[in-house]
C-alpha cells in the first residue's frame, strides 16, 4: 500500500497509538514509503507548512499553465500576423500588378492609368525634344534623298458607323506611309488607309462633357452619338501630350487602340508616355508592337526609344546589341547612340 497525504496527516495529528501503529505496519514493506514517514515523524514540519507548500505547487503550475498558454497565444498571434502580412503583400504586389499592368496587353485600363508617377522631368523624354529631333531627321533625310514629302490636309468627316476593331494590319509590312504634323509632331496620315472614322457615344476621358468636344451631335437609340474623326481626336490628344499632360493623352491613345489595335501613331506616343509615367515594362512591350505595324515611318524612333528603355532597365546584353545595329544602320539616331552609355 502506498503512503497516501491522508495517511501522512493523521499519522502526525492523531493521538491514537494503535492507529499510529497501523500506518506504521501498512508501509513496513515499502522501504521508500517507510522511510518517508519516518521523516516526515522526525522534521517538524506543520501541516499548515504543508498546505503552504501545496499552494505554491498549485501556484506554480496555474503560473507556468497560464505563461505556457500566453506563450503560445503570442506565438500565434505572431503567425497569424505574418501569414496576414505575407497575404497583404501578394495582393499588394498583384494589385500593383495590376495596375501597372506588367504584362503583355494590347489594352491598358483608366483605373490603372490613374496609379502611374510621373518620372522627374530631367528624366522625361520631352515632346519638344522629340519635335526638334522630328525637324533635324526631316533636314537629315532631305540631305540624302528627296523622296521624303510632308503632306497636310484639313481632317475629314467620315459617316458614322458601327464602332469596333478594326484589324488595317497586313501581313507584309510597307515602306514609308504618306506622313503630316499635327501640333508639330510628325503622324502616319491614315486618311489613306482606312475608311471608317473613329466613333464614341460618351466621351470619358478627361471629364470634358462630349458636346464640348465636338459639335456634331447625332440622337441615337436615345443617347448622344457623337462623331469623332479620327485625326480631330489625334489632334486633340497629341495637343495633351504636347503639354506633358501624360495620362490624359495616354487614356485618349488606348481608346484610339481600341479601334484601331495596330495604329502607329497611338503605339508610338502612347509608348513615350508610358516612359514618362515610369512604366518601362509596358513601354517596351508597346515599341515592340510598334515594330510589328503595317509601316514604317517610327522604325528610327522605335529603336532609338526601345535602347532608352533597356539602359533604364538595366537590360545590358539586348542595349549593347540594339546599339551595336542602329549604329551599323547609320541613320538619323545613329550619333546619338554612339554617344550613349550603359
Amino acid at each position: 500500500m502506498s503512503l497516501s497525504r491522508k495517511d501522512i496527516i493523521e499519522y502526525k495529528t492523531t493521538l491514537d497509538a494503535s492507529r499510529k501503529n497501523e500506518i506504521e505496519m501498512n508501509v513496513i514493506d515499502d522501504d521508500f514509503d517507510r522511510e518517508s514517514l519516518d521523516g516526515w515523524s522526525e522534521n517538524q514540519v506543520s501541516i499548515q507548512q504543508l498546505k503552504s507548500l501545496d499552494y505554491k505547487i498549485k501556484f506554480n503550475f496555474k503560473f507556468k499553465l497560464f505563461l505556457s498558454i500566453t506563450l503560445l497565444t503570442i506565438t500565434t498571434l505572431i503567425i497569424l500576423l505574418v501569414i496576414l502580412n505575407s497575404n497583404d503583400s501578394k495582393k499588394k504586389k498583384s494589385l500593383e500588378n495590376e495596375q501597372t499592368l506588367i504584362v503583355k496587353k494590347t489594352a491598358i485600363s483608366k483605373d490603372s492609368i490613374s496609379f502611374f508617377k510621373e518620372l522627374p522631368k530631367k528624366l522625361q523624354i520631352k515632346p519638344s525634344r522629340i519635335k526638334a529631333d522630328f525637324e533635324e531627321k526631316a533636314l537629315f533625310i532631305s540631305n540624302e534623298s528627296d523622296e521624303s514629302k510632308v503632306i497636310n490636309r484639313e481632317p475629314i468627316h467620315l459617316p458614322v458607323k458601327n464602332p469596333g476593331k478594326i484589324n488595317n494590319s497586313a501581313s507584309k509590312r510597307e515602306n514609308l506611309a504618306k506622313e503630316t504634323y499635327l501640333n508639330e509632331l510628325k503622324v502616319i496620315d491614315y486618311r489613306f488607309y482606312r475608311t471608317r472614322p473613329y466613333e464614341k457615344v460618351k466621351n470619358e476621358l478627361s471629364g470634358t462633357s462630349a458636346d464640348k468636344e465636338t459639335n456634331t451631335i447625332e440622337q441615337n437609340n436615345s443617347q448622344n452619338a457623337i462623331e469623332y474623326t479620327y485625326f480631330s481626336y489625334l489632334d486633340k490628344s497629341l495637343n495633351y501630350f504636347s503639354k506633358n499632360k501624360f495620362k490624359t493623352a495616354l487614356n485618349r491613345f488606348e481608346v484610339i487602340l481600341e479601334t484601331y489595335p495596330d495604329d502607329a501613331n497611338a503605339l508610338f506616343y502612347s509608348a513615350i508616355c508610358l516612359y514618362n509615367l515610369n512604366q518601362f515594362e509596358l513601354c517596351e512591350n508597346r515599341l515592340s508592337q510598334l515594330q510589328n505595324s503595317r509601316f514604317t515611318n517610327f522604325d528610327q524612333e522605335q529603336q532609338w526609344y526601345l535602347l532608352l528603355v533597356y539602359k533604364s532597365l538595366d537590360k545590358n546584353n539586348a542595349f549593347v546589341n540594339l546599339k551595336e545595329k542602329i549604329i551599323l544602320e547609320n541613320g538619323f539616331y545613329s550619333k546619338s547612340a554612339k554617344s550613349l552609355e550603359f
